[in-house]
Parts: structure tokens; C-alpha cells; sequence
């Protein structure tokens, strides 16, 4: 049930058991919004910033 929310941009909270696919209603929304060099649009992304070690 969480997928066509979380697929759409909405943020989702879930609670429930071990088991039941959790991982997977929070993972496929989060893999489906990566973008790689060749994707449109990666060019307009911001370079990242380089951190100094904590």
C-alpha cells in the first residue's frame, strides 16, 4: 500500500512486523528517484561539497 504514495514523492512513516517487506516499500521509491551521468538532467545537479573528517 505504501508504494503509489512513497512512487509519488510523499513521505511515508510505517510500523509493522518482521518480515513484511518494509525494506522493499521504503528501497524501490528511493532507488527510482537515483539518477546516474548519462540520465537527463544530471548535469543540472550541484556538485557535491567536499566535507572535512569529523
Amino acid at each position: 500500500m505504501t508504494l503509489p504514495v512513497a512512487l509519488s514523492g510523499h513521505d511515508i512513516i510505517g510500523q509493522a512486523k518482521t518480515g513484511t517487506g518494509k525494506t522493499l516499500g521504503f528501497g524501490i521509491p528511493a532507488l527510482q528517484r537515483v539518477i546516474g551521468p548519462d540520465d537527463a538532467g544530471y548535469a543540472l545537479l550541484p556538485a557535491p561539497a567536499p566535507r572535512r573528517p569529523s
